[in-house]
């Protein structure tokens, strides 16, 4: 299994002390990445799982805003490196909320009419 040789970096992800300094161990830059191509296919979804579930943590009441914020543009200066493709588990999870409170029976928006303005 490919993934068994980044079992620590993944578990440094988790663990807040080590969070930073393991990411930037992570060489996944879509042109200089040592990561073959059958690695990426399954690092990459489980890292955007990892790295979102950073994105919308907050940990405890007065949790600073300036940290909550040093980690977000941590994370989204480390899915730079990520190939537009490759950034869709990410996409998929950011949408998840709004998709699943669209009613299945809406009208595809480019089947939608269109609303015409009239004259007055």
């Amino acid at each position: 299994p490919p993934l068994l040789k980044y079992r620590k970096q993944l578990g440094g992800l988790v663990d807040g002390k080590t969070f930073r300094e393991t990411l930037a161990l992570f060489d996944v830059d879509a042109q200089g990445s040592t990561l073959a191509a059958d690695e990426r296919s399954l690092l990459l979804p489980l890292l955007c799982r990892l790295l979102f579930a950073r994105l919308t943590r907050r940990v405890g009441r007065g949790s600073s805003k300036s940290g909550m914020a040093s980690t977000r543009a941590t994370v989204f200066a480390f899915f730079g490196g990520f190939a537009p493709a490759e950034l869709r588990p990410l996409l998929d999870l950011m949408l998840a909320p709004i998709a699943a409170a669209a009613p299945a029976t809406l009208m595809p928006l480019a089947a939608a009419p269109s609303p015409r303005l009239e004259a007055a």
